[in-house]
C-alpha cells in the first residue's frame, strides 16, 4: 500500500522540480543580454540601434507659467520630428553609424537639457532652437549627399 502512494509522490516532485528550473534559466538568459546603457543603446548593433525611441518616453516637466510651456512644447515637438527623420535615414541606410551618433548626440544634449533645467528662459529657448537649427541642417547636407530627398521638409 505504502508502494502505491509513493509512485505518484515521487511524479509530483519531479513535475515541481522542472517547472521551478525554467523560468530562473529564462531570467539568467534575459539579463545576460540585457546590456543597455542609459540611452537604451545596445553595443552589440554598433550603430543601428534605434537611440529615437527614447525620447518620447522620458518624462520631461511641463513647465511653470504659459510662455515657458509653450516654449517646451515647441523644443520637445521639433526634438521628436528630427530624431524620427535621423531614425528613418539610419533605417534606410543613407545615413553611416558614425554620422548618425554624431547627430544622436547634439538631440542627446537638447533632451538632457529639457529634462533637467527649471525655467526655460527666451535666451536659453533660442539657443536651443539654434542648435535644433543646426543639427537640422546637418541632416539636410548628408541626405543630399546621398541625393535623398524624403526625409526632410
Amino acid at each position: 500500500m505504502k508502494l502505491q502512494r509513493l509512485g505518484p509522490a515521487v511524479l509530483l516532485a519531479l513535475v515541481g522540480l522542472v517547472s521551478v528550473g525554467v523560468p530562473a534559466q529564462a531570467d539568467h538568459d534575459r539579463d545576460r543580454y540585457d546590456d543597455r546603457d542609459r540611452y537604451g543603446r545596445s553595443d552589440r548593433y554598433s550603430g543601428r540601434y534605434d537611440r529615437s525611441s527614447g525620447y518620447r518616453t522620458r518624462n520631461y516637466p511641463r513647465g511653470y507659467d504659459r510662455p515657458e510651456v509653450s516654449r517646451r512644447e515647441i523644443l520637445r515637438n521639433r526634438l521628436f520630428s528630427l530624431s524620427d527623420r535621423l531614425r528613418l535615414a539610419v533605417r534606410e541606410g543613407d545615413v553611416n553609424p558614425r554620422q548618425a551618433d554624431r547627430l544622436y548626440d547634439g538631440l542627446d544634449r537638447i533632451c538632457d537639457f529639457l529634462q533637467n533645467d527649471r525655467y526655460l528662459t527666451d535666451v536659453e529657448f533660442s539657443r536651443r532652437q539654434r542648435d535644433l537649427d543646426n543639427l537640422e541642417d546637418d541632416l539636410r547636407s548628408l541626405l543630399r549627399s546621398y541625393g535623398r530627398r524624403r526625409y526632410y521638409r
